[in-house]
């Protein structure tokens, strides 16, 4: 696949964004300057596919389109037990009551600081 779309371009920084498919994020390019003028027509299409990660998207292509040995290599995977990791039901405890207890002298500092500065009221 060789198709492109210039999305966007960035006059300020003379760069445009390239949509080369769905699958593939944008990409930004410099464009070229040549006589002081950008090039464009075939010479700025030929730079553009340049940019296109050809083998890339045609591996994508044949993927989405099914690889018929897929199951082979599905049936090598190994999966790992998953750990569970058990849980300080008392550290879990008071984590969880420091966390609250700072968020309220964070609130009270708050507030002082705002009576301070006459910025609220009682």
């Amino acid at each position: 696949m060789t198709d492109y779309k210039i999305i966007k371009f960035d006059e300020l920084k003379g760069s445009i964004v390239v949509r080369y498919s769905e699958e593939f994020p944008p990409t930004s390019i410099d464009i070229p300057i040549k006589d002081n003028n950008y090039i464009v027509g075939e010479e700025l299409d030929a730079f553009i596919k340049g940019f296109i990660p050809v083998n890339y998207m045609n591996r994508l292509s044949l993927i989405k389109a099914g690889i018929s040995n897929a199951q082979e290599i599905q049936s090598l995977v190994e999966q790992e037990p998953e750990k569970i990791i058990p849980i300080d039901e008392e550290k879990a405890a008071l984590e969880i009551q420091t966390a609250l207890w700072e968020e309220q002298q964070f609130e009270q500092n708050i507030i002082a600081i705002l009576k301070k500065h006459n910025l609220l009221s009682e």
